[in-house]
This record gives C-alpha cells, sequence and structure tokens, in this order.
C-alpha cells in the first residue's frame, strides 16, 4: 500500500527482509509513510482510542489479530473504549485462530471473543473476513456503543500449501517454486 501510495518505490518490495531495502520483518520510523509504530502487541489499541478520544468528529478502525487478545493491555483499553463510549472507533479482529505459537485455542483459551466483547459493552459483528461485501457493509454501521467486527479469516487463505498453517505467520516463501505456486493459486 506504502508504494503504491507513492512513499517508496516499487522496487523496495523485492528488497523485503534483505540489508539493502528499507522493509524489514517489523516497520519502524525509517520506513517512508510509517508515522506509528505499534511495536509491541497491544500498543496500536492503545494509541488509536488515544486518537479517537481527541477527535470524536473522525472515525477510527483498529485491526486486531485475535493472538494478540492474550495482552492485557487489550482488555484494559477495551474498559476504557466502553467507559467512554467511543462510537468513532471501530475494532476488526482478524480470527484466524492462529498465533506465532500455533493454535489460539490450545496455546491459551480465546472462545468465545463475541461474548467477551459483548460482556465489555461492545456492539459485535461476526462476518466471513475473506468477504468484502460483508466487510462493506457491517463498516457502513454506525451503533451508538463501540463496535467489534471479528472477521473470520483462515491463515493463508487461497494457497494450498499454506492454507490454515501457523507456521506462516513468520515464513516467507522464497523458493521460485513456491512464488510461483502461490501466484498461480491466487490468480
Amino acid at each position: 500500500m506504502l508504494a503504491k501510495l507513492g512513499y517508496f518505490s516499487e522496487s523496495e518490495l523485492e528488497k523485503y527482509c534483505k540489508p539493502e531495502g528499507i522493509l524489514r520483518m517489523h516497520a519502524d520510523y525509517s520506513i517512508p509513510g510509517c508515522f506509528f509504530i505499534g511495536g509491541s502487541l497491544g500498543n496500536g489499541i492503545g494509541f488509536a482510542t488515544g486518537l479517537a478520544i481527541a477527535r470524536p468528529w473522525q472515525n477510527f478502525i483498529v485491526l486486531l489479530g485475535d493472538a494478540e487478545l492474550y495482552e492485557g493491555s487489550i482488555w484494559e483499553t477495551l474498559l476504557f473504549i466502553n467507559h467512554h463510549k467511543l462510537n468513532n472507533l471501530t475494532l476488526i479482529v482478524d480470527r484466524n485462530k492462529f498465533g506465532i505459537l500455533g493454535d489460539t485455542e490450545d496455546t491459551i483459551k480465546l472462545n468465545s471473543i463475541s461474548e467477551k466483547m459483548k460482556a465489555f459493552g461492545f456492539k459485535v459483528s461476526e462476518i466471513d473476513g475473506h468477504d468484502l461485501t460483508q466487510l462493506r457493509e457491517v463498516l457502513r454501521l454506525k451503533p451508538l456503543e463501540p463496535h467489534v467486527i471479528i472477521a473470520n479469516t483462515i491463515k493463508g487463505k487461497g494457497v494450498s500449501y499454506m492454507e490454515d498453517k501457523y507456521e506462516y505467520h513468520t515464513i516467507i516463501p522464497s523458493s521460485t517454486q513456491d512464488i510461483t505456486q502461490g501466484l498461480m493459486e491466487l490468480k
């Protein structure tokens, strides 16, 4: 997206995670177009909450990974969001059921995220996260209470050797065969 917006040349994409490139595994301020870096899990929601309370006339969207919900700071922030009725802040939870260590329900059970969010005072919408029509429709909602969208997804969807495999949370396909196969399957 940053390359498409003109922050840097698309040729930088070819140098992802290479010493001569500007794009590393994790973003930092040296990358043109990166104005906030969440860093540790759970920091992005706090930053966005501060923006939402400071700018009540603007709408903000935060994307959270489901394994990111292991962080205590997230639940503290949810309490704050509900207390201040920040309905200009929408959370999207990517519910692919995997984190860096494997299946979220084997690591630390999260179910039911929907019930937990309702208990925290949020309007909850659960959708197929791969269906952009559903996502557009639910983003048009303007609830009076804070809103969380649980986007049920499949990690690596569309690439057969990656689909539903937690290892591809950190593995970047590098063989010509894997890259070619992945690009063909995504067409």
